[in-house]
């Protein structure tokens, strides 16, 4: 999600800015398998059977598995670059969607519409904190499961698409760490900072976190 039209914006909560249809979380998911049927109607329906290591995509029209490659974990700013850019192939895959349903009438005018997807400004400041490497290698590995699964999936298969976030959610890679969120929301978000009530701000990410950071501890006494 990212993956992508929020993939992604988890989707860079998993970090970042960006649209996609992918997001991510901590762990890793141990076991699962997509197999996508597509029946006469032309429709296709993605679901997870046994289990693997990695997740794979059957489409039955062809007879063929997919199965995304995973990037190395000692590179943490290959796997962030993987991570955004499963999200342009999700984005490509929402416009044309969006065309086939006469939303836009053609995958370029839609594609100027979305934010772009672009990790410039946040990969690096992911890869450079040693305690980001499990997260981004988790986030991409995920991203990359979500992409195989959506498109082997018809537009309007609409719990085709519910199965394939379902996958994606199941890695549960967690989120970047707390300094370098401080850092993005600084060098790539321009974000305001939290002013805590004791004078001091903090980076706005750092509010409702479960952790005070604020003298006053006013930056998680607001939180729902």
């Amino acid at each position: 999600m990212g993956l992508g039209i929020c993939l992604l914006t988890a989707c860079p909560g998993g970090g970042g800015g960006g649209t996609g249809t992918g997001t991510g979380t901590e762990g890793t998911t141990d076991d699962l398998t997509t197999t996508t049927t597509t029946t006469t109607d032309g429709t296709s329906t993605a679901t997870p059977t046994g289990t693997t290591d990695s997740p794979t995509t059957t489409d039955s029209a062809t007879g063929t598995t997919a199965e995304p490659t995973t990037t190395g974990g000692d590179d943490a700013l290959t796997d962030c670059q993987t991570w955004y850019g499963e999200g342009d192939k999700q984005v490509q895959k929402q416009c044309t969607c969006e065309v086939e349903s006469g939303v836009y009438p053609d995958i370029r005018t839609c594609l100027a519409d979305l934010i772009p997807v672009d990790g410039d400004c946040e990969c690096p400041i992911y890869a450079a904190d040693p305690a980001n490497a499990s997260w981004l290698e988790c986030l991409a590995a995920a991203e990359q499961a979500f992409t195989v699964c959506d498109a082997a999936v018809a537009c309007d298969d609409v719990a085709g698409q519910e199965m394939c976030f379902e996958l994606f959610f199941m890695y549960d890679c967690g989120l970047p760490s707390k300094a370098s969120r401080g850092e993005r929301d600084l060098q790539c978000f321009d974000a305001t900072p939290f002013m805590c009530g004791s004078g001091e701000q903090v980076p706005v990410s750092y509010s409702c976190d479960g952790e005070p950071d604020c003298m006053d501890m006013s930056d998680e006494a607001m939180c729902p």
